[in-house]
């Protein structure tokens, strides 16, 4: 059956449209904001997805949106592609390839079917007006993602109070949290190059960072580089805090330079490389061109080449779980999260961090390079989740939404 439309103020509107017009049997394909409101695609039966039926109404204007993918330059980056054409794979590496393919399909599919349970959840926690949807509400108003959610309410005692349940909750979530805490980088001799998206606080970080190993074994081996040679002003920056620290600040002025500054500085016990800031599109281009191994950094021929991603709080979770599922996140040794006292809520990324299995190293506020940068910790999170959520309420638009999202079985999360 062809799928309609239905453009409504908001969403309730337009839901309400889709349930007068299709009834209870309604399949949400998508919904978007346009100039007039909110519109909706659904349908019943076996509907098409919505890229095909914008294809067939629209073909010209979906062929405009396909992104081409090979067009994106890495310049910020100092991608440096080999010089020879990439010979075909092995058989070994194509197996390897193809497994990896099928575990990502099934790990797809185990999402969608939890989803889909959590979803018929929510509908009859809401038809029953059980604690179950009252503690939900709280989880949201937290950040929590709704499918996760969800999850974690299914396996809650259904005769216990709010109160009870709540604090169950989050014991389980402080729980989740301490099984993605990854250790610090230790020993002698390492080499940190430290990756992020502009504006996550990689530059802080990296002070911080050298702030700390300062403090523990003092200025005489601990080295900052930098290799970020498009910021304005960020070695300016860098030389600033290496004078505070009175630690050196060397920069790498040719991609080519990196390598050949780790080697002469390998003896060394922490170097610290602030790497050039990443950005969506060019992380689109390193899994299209699987150009990792040519980034700076990943070139190193030497051993003791650590990388951690520095991750800030307040980046919205459809972000993170973009950035966690890169071919880059793949190869870093853990992450910093930065910003966490700029954060209104901290329930989101924590989520994403959660369902995307993330290793946490450091956790890092406020702007004292001195002090401000700890081991992660799941008890602190858990404390500034808390101390955050009894600032903010749901809002009436924002609970109206969730009720009605939850009767139509649908909810973005838990489609996509």
């Amino acid at each position: 059956m062809d799928a309609k439309r239905f453009i409504g103020i908001d969403s309730r509107a337009a839901f309400a449209q889709v349930r007068k017009a299709l009834g209870r049997d309604a399949v949400i394909l998508s919904s978007r904001k346009v100039e007039n409101g909110i519109e909706v695609t659904a349908g019943t039966g076996d509907v098409l997805p919505e890229e095909e039926v914008a294809v067939m109404e629209r073909p010209e204007k979906v062929a405009a949106k396909k992104p081409a993918m090979n067009t994106v330059e890495l310049t910020s980056l100092d991608y440096d592609p080999p010089v020879s054409t990439r010979k075909p794979a092995s058989a070994a590496a194509a197996t390897a390839r193809n497994a990896n393919l099928l575990k990502a399909e099934f790990a797809s599919l185990k999402r969608s079917l939890l989803a889909e349970l959590s979803a018929v959840k929510i509908v009859n926690w809401q038809r029953d007006d059980s604690v179950q949807f009252q503690v939900l509400e709280n989880l949201i108003a937290h950040g929590f993602g709704v499918g996760w959610s969800a999850s974690l309410l299914a396996g809650q005692k259904p005769d216990s109070n709010f109160e009870q349940m709540c604090n169950d909750v989050f014991g389980d979530i402080e729980s989740a949290m301490q099984s993605i805490a990854g250790s610090p980088i230790a020993g002698n001799n390492n080499i940190v190059v430290m990756h992020g998206l502009s504006g996550s606080g990689k530059t802080t970080a990296v002070a911080k960072l050298a702030a700390k190993s300062v403090a523990d074994y003092g200025p005489d081996d601990t080295v900052i580089v930098c290799a970020d040679g498009h910021r304005m002003g960020g070695y300016q920056q860098l030389q600033g805090f290496g004078r505070i620290l009175n630690v050196p600040v060397l920069q790498v002025r040719k991609p080519q330079e990196l390598d050949e500054i780790l080697h002469a500085l390998s003896g060394k016990r922490l170097v610290l490389v602030d790497q050039s800031s990443f950005t969506l599109a060019e992380l689109d281009a390193i899994d299209e061109l699987d150009a990792v191994e040519h980034l700076p950094g990943f070139r190193s021929t030497l051993d003791n080449v650590q990388h951690l991603l520095v991750l800030a709080a307040n980046t919205q979770s459809i972000t993170v779980d973009k950035i966690l599922a890169s071919k880059l996140a793949k190869h870093m040794y853990g992450i910093a999260l930065t910003k966490v006292d700029e954060a209104a809520q901290l329930g989101e990324v924590v989520t994403s961090l959660i369902e995307n299995d993330a290793k946490v190293c450091y956790s890092s506020d406020g702007r004292d390079i001195q002090r401000d940068i700890k081991r992660f910790s799941a008890e602190r999170l858990m404390e500034k989740i808390i101390q955050l959520g009894k600032k903010p309420e749901l809002s009436e638009e924002a609970r109206q939404k969730i009720h009605m999202l939850a009767s139509l079985n649908q909810h973005r999360e838990l489609i996509e």
